[in-house]
């Protein structure tokens, strides 16, 4: 499959070089192979590729050479499906590689490493970005191989990388240019080079290795735009990374209709909270919530029914930002109730218990979490990879279960046998 289209071979007139004083390149270095290219007025030299379908690519003569580490800056427009940057590129476009922002699910998002034929070499179809949003695209070459990685705009925060790659024969074997490329889709470049050293050496923990996987073959679904990546790579901490309205990651494992969830969480400053789903759907519509909300960082312990029914909030001033603590919920004999607990085992707040419908009492239902306005952090759940088990004893035994509802408001606790007699109340 051959990806270039049609090359308009000529170079960008000097003349616009005097419209553009913040320019540190002269545009004469530029030659225009396809697209819209055209400079743009800010603190640094941008060039923007305005071209809305085909493919554009701009040859760089000056930014030339044989390996090393090649980056440019680049800001996606929505919908493009490719942009980034073609290393060791020759005249006629045939030899070289891609380093390109694409190939994702959707709109925004995915990284890849290519041939000029479009033949994959390696890619992360979940490697996260937003249109309008600036990233660095690296690719390294050295002694017939390749490897690409994605960063924030800051050129130290990693969103992605891949290991060494072989280069098809003969695609790195002469020197050639740096080169700028789109399909399908317009873009915003900066700071492109090459450079003798990478941004980042290969790392153990990448975050595409820590990245939580979801689709068809894993058990996670992800609902909203959150980043789900686990803190490391044993895979036993659990964090929402993107600073988001809503995001819930949900463990499609089915549980219930009763029984006891558990997890540790951790709020990150500036959440505006965070909890535990249990029995819910995988679409975060139906089931329940343990809430740390309120306050934000000064809350008290919610317990909702999903998607946003309010069954019981407690006293402000319970938790709090960079702090651990147990949440605890159970489901029994058609009830449901909510704990907090510290630490180390001390009860914090409790709800009373909550009538469950009919359909609830005996429907199955997946444990979940759910962020809100922010980051935190879950761990300790069995369901984890390599998660540690919370002490059952560490928190105090469960009260005895309401027995039902008797009616007129009232429900029986204990073993009595509660009924009406006119508008009297028997035992």
């Amino acid at each position: 499959m051959k990806m270039v289209g049609v090359r308009v071979s000529c170079v960008v007139s000097v003349a616009l070089l005097a419209a553009e004083a913040c320019w540190s390149q002269p545009l004469a270095e530029w030659v225009v192979k396809s697209g819209q290219w055209r400079p743009t007025r800010h603190e640094v030299a941008m060039l923007h590729q305005g071209a809305p379908a085909g493919e554009a690519v701009a040859l760089c003569r000056t930014v030339a050479g044989r390996g090393g580490a090649w980056r440019t800056g680049v800001e996606p427009s929505l919908g493009a499906a490719e942009a980034g940057l073609w290393v060791q590129a020759d005249e006629n476009l045939a030899q070289g590689l891609l380093a390109t922002l694409g190939g994702g699910p959707a709109s925004g998002g995915g990284l890849r490493l290519r041939t000029p034929g479009g033949d994959v070499l390696w890619e992360d179809k979940l490697a996260p970005w937003q249109p309008y949003q600036p990233y660095i695209v690296e690719a390294v070459v050295e002694d017939g191989r390749a490897r690409v990685q994605l960063f924030e705009a800051d050129g130290k925060t990693l969103l992605s990388q891949s290991p060494w790659v072989d280069a098809p024969a003969g695609s790195l074997g002469q020197p050639g240019h740096l080169a700028l490329y789109t399909r399908d889709g317009r873009a915003r470049f900066f700071s492109w080079e090459r450079a003798e050293a990478p941004l980042s050496p290969i790392v153990a923990d990448a975050p595409n290795k820590r990245r939580l996987v979801q689709g068809e073959d894993s058990p996670w679904v992800v609902v909203g735009p959150g980043n789900w990546m686990w803190t490391d790579i044993t895979r036993t901490r659990l964090r929402q990374y993107a600073v988001i309205e809503r995001s819930s990651a949900i463990l499609r494992q089915p549980t219930g209709p009763e029984g006891t969830w558990e997890c540790r969480v951790r709020v990150s400053p500036g959440a505006g909270g965070a909890g535990m789903l249990f029995l819910a759907d995988a679409a975060a519509q139906t089931g329940f919530i343990a809430w740390l909300g309120g306050e934000w960082g000064n809350g008290g312990l919610m317990l909702y029914r999903l998607p946003l029914e309010i069954l019981w909030s407690g006293a402000q001033g319970c938790w709090h930002y960079d702090t651990d603590y147990i949440l605890r919920a159970e489901a029994r004999g058609g009830w449901v109730r909510a704990q907090l607990f510290s630490a180390d085992g001390a009860l914090l707040q409790e709800s009373p218990w909550a009538p469950m419908t009919e359909e609830e009492r005996t429907r199955q239902g997946y444990l979940g979490f759910m962020t809100w306005m922010g980051c935190a952090e879950f761990w300790g759940f069995p369901s984890a990879e390599g998660a540690e088990e919370i002490a059952q004893g560490a928190a105090p035994a469960a009260p005895q279960v309401p027995a039902g509802d008797i009616g007129k408001g009232w429900f029986a606790l204990g073993d009595g046998a509660w009924e009406w007699a006119n508008d009297a109340l028997r035992q």
